[in-house]
């Protein structure tokens, strides 16, 4: 009780402390949703009183008060970051590094703060079975080399603090003898930024009536793609498929035959980059069709779907089905599974007033549990929980 009490006491002082957020990455992460999330971080926990400071690969758009340093990405930029999180975090009360690699867990050796750093993992730890879910592409490469579980049983993770987004993350990361593990399911969504209604959103992409399935995002392996255009070839209901598409990865030819197939039947509209509170709310249902666990956690459109009152119909991959309530906010599928896929979005389409019901509870989920500010609630009492100066945490 003492403990709470002096913890309520601290929140009412001029400043909680100093707080560094960091993050390491190949490139710049300015339309990346690890980025979206550390920005998210940064503004909530200086609306709690934190001073904050963040250290990016190349500087990001947020609140000028909040100090960025930036570190040169390339092929030393991991050395690099390192050293930056050592020449800033000396004189932090707490520090917290978000990484998108959960192998990337020894970075909290770099720290000055070690007692009070937290590490955010963003991604789960990857198998062999990578191989067989995304075939053997670059990226599947890299991302199994890099995220490959028998790194992180090399590592001691008995004295550090983490944190993940699902409970299927935690679950790796005890297996490899982590006994530190929070769950908190990161967005960087606001329930404060206004979306549009339905039929605004609509009209201003100059829509009708039709039902439109929609996908927004890159199209690498792993996001599987390719299953939702062989699905939407196969719909009995007959809808059309909106694709905002970021510019990243490659599809396989049969995946543009597929895609060509609907375009001559009037049901592809191909788009590029947009406003997805937009796009995802002009929807009828967002598809994302993950074959595989190695995408963020939670993945940032699910979170952005659910704000623009747009029920998902996304696969049992990961930590996923744990965001996902059945029937209530969205629907889950097998992953690769083209046919029931096909299946349930026929399903949904054929009862439109029911799902924009399940969009709506979709709204109320995102209000209630992953909006950024009642992340940055459950942050800023973990971090005030875990990175208290220790002569405050002494007295208490």
């Amino acid at each position: 009780m003492k403990q709470s009490i002096r913890i309520a006491d601290y929140r009412h002082r001029a400043t909680a402390g100093r707080l560094l957020l960091g993050c390491y990455f190949p490139r710049s992460v300015k339309t990346e949703g690890v980025g979206t999330l550390v920005r998210s971080f940064a503004e909530e926990m200086q609306a709690r009183h934190w001073d904050v400071e963040v250290l990016v690969p190349q500087t990001i758009a947020m609140d000028a008060n909040i100090r960025q340093h930036a570190y040169r990405p390339g092929p030393a930029g991991l050395w690099r970051y390192a050293r930056a999180i050592a020449q800033h975090s000396a004189d932090a009360d707490a520090v917290m590094l978000i990484e998108n690699n959960p192998n990337l867990g020894w970075l909290t050796n770099a720290s000055k703060t070690r007692g009070r750093t937290l590490i955010y993992f963003n991604t789960p730890l990857q198998h062999l079975g990578l191989l067989q879910e995304t075939g053997a592409t670059r990226q599947g490469l890299v991302h199994l080399a890099a995220k490959h579980h028998w790194f992180s049983q090399q590592q001691d993770w008995s004295s550090r603090h983490c944190v993940v987004a699902s409970e299927f993350q935690a679950r790796q990361l005890r297996s490899v003898g982590a006994t530190q593990v929070r769950v908190l399911p990161g967005g960087g969504v606001s329930r404060r930024t206004p979306h549009p209604t339905r039929s605004e959103a609509r009209r201003a992409f100059g829509w009708d009536n039709r039902p439109v399935v929609g996908y927004l995002g890159h199209h690498s392996p792993a996001k599987g793609v390719h299953t939702l255009i062989e699905a939407m070839s196969a719909c009995a209901t007959q809808p059309i498929l909106a694709m905002a598409y970021s510019g990243k990865g490659r599809l396989p030819e049969t995946a543009h035959d597929g895609l060509a197939f609907l375009n001559t039947r009037g049901r592809f509209r191909p788009y590029g980059l947009v406003d997805p509170r937009e796009f995802l709310a002009a929807c009828d249902v967002v598809v994302l069709p993950f074959a595989t666990s190695s995408i963020q956690h939670p993945p940032l459109v699910l979170i952005e779907s659910y704000a623009a009152a747009t029920a998902v119909i996304t696969t049992c991959v990961g930590g996923i089905p744990e965001m996902v309530i059945p029937g209530r906010t969205g629907q889950l599928v097998s992953p690769r599974n083209a046919s029931q896929l096909a299946e349930t979005i026929d399903q949904c389409i054929a009862n439109p007033n029911q799902l924009h019901e399940m969009g709506q509870r979709a709204r109320n989920h995102f209000e209630q549990y992953l909006a950024q500010e009642v992340v940055g609630e459950q942050l800023d009492s973990l971090l005030l929980e875990h990175c208290l100066p220790l002569n405050t945490r002494a007295a208490a």
